[in-house]
């Protein structure tokens, strides 16, 4: 989904710039703007909708904050938003992970 939403993006952002040149001529020249401008501006608004839908948190990214890093990069300090978040990651990963009361922010 998220692929879609960016190949869609880039292909209403680039002619985003044609469509305000079309419609920045009509005002320039004293006509009214071309009927197409319209129903092409709420396509777009639609775009960016759906783009923001795509490319939301999961509700894994959205429950688990990343706090920061050892300083060789090989640990990875997380903080779940919920206590039995917590006691799930140390249940499944009990020979990998571990609680630790002090870290350095990177």
């Amino acid at each position: 989904m998220r692929g879609l939403a960016t190949c869609l993006a880039t292909i209403m952002f680039g002619s985003t710039v044609f469509a305000l040149m079309f419609a920045g001529s009509d005002v320039w020249a004293g006509q009214p703007i071309a009927g197409w401008v319209y129903p092409y501006m709420i396509f777009l608004g639609l775009t960016v909708l759906f783009g923001y839908v795509a490319f939301r948190p999961n509700p894994v990214e959205s429950a688990i904050k990343i706090v920061g890093f050892d300083f060789e990069m090989q640990h990875v300090w997380l903080l779940p938003k919920r206590r039995d978040y917590l006691e799930a990651l140390l249940e499944m990963n009990g020979l990998n992970a571990q609680l630790v009361n002090w870290f350095v922010k990177a």
